[in-house]
């Protein structure tokens, strides 16, 4: 061992067997951090006995003496995303917004994305099926994926096309909007709202978390 030069209550301990270098306090419970050559950098307590932390070669956190790539957080990130209501067939143009914000943090393969869309009017609406576009990741392209979003507030909808679901696309930036199949507030939701039924003066707040593919 490599005393600090100052007090004997720690010590630095490089060991050829497995190719590592520990920064280690005295003690029998010291806590220390080991620099592996070939594949991380480790928390330990407990005089080496538990791992808190591993930074893992090739990027990403694992915690807990897990030392899976799979299972390790390698990204994290706050952005911004600019929110449309568009259609299936088409999109609109000369929107003018009273609001439009858009929000994420992306933790792993998870993204929380929220925004805030209000409009007062448009020179030519959107065709096809209701969208919210410009969601800031893509989620997997498989037919076996919907995450669906919490629509908190809705204004100005016509009566028959107002959404109160939806759901994220399969390999798509989009939230396609639905509405209920009939007046009773007990109706199966499984209609798409018509974006041609739009008066470009609408408000929407929405609210989703889905997975991504990285």
């Amino acid at each position: 061992a490599v005393t600090d030069g100052i007090t004997s209550s720690g010590n630095i301990t490089f060991d050829n067997g497995n190719s590592s270098v520990s920064i280690k306090s005295d003690g029998a419970n010291g806590s220390y951090i080991q620099f592996g050559s070939n594949e991380y950098l480790r928390f330990l307590y407990d005089n080496g006995a538990s791992e808190s932390i591993r930074l893992i070669d090739g990027g990403g956190i694992t915690f807990n003496g897990d030392t899976a790539a799979a299972n390790a957080l390698d990204d994290y990130e706050e952005g911004t995303w600019t929110p449309t209501l568009s259609g299936t067939s088409g999109g609109p143009s000369g929107v003018n917004f009273t609001s439009r914000l858009g929000w994420y943090t992306k933790i792993g393969r998870v993204v929380i994305a929220d925004c805030r869309l209000a409009m007062s009017s448009w020179s030519s609406g959107p065709s096809g099926s209701a969208l919210i576009s410009g969601l800031p990741f893509n989620p997997p392209a498989s037919s076996n994926y919907f995450a669906s979003p919490t629509i908190g507030y809705t204004h100005n909808f016509d009566a028959d096309n107002a959404p109160k679901g939806g759901f994220v696309e399969e390999g798509s930036s989009v939230i396609r909007l639905i509405k209920a199949n009939g007046s009773d507030a007990r109706q199966v939701f499984s209609q798409n709202v018509s974006a041609s039924a739009l008066n470009g003066d609408e408000t929407i707040f929405v609210s989703v978390a889905y997975i991504v593919s990285a």
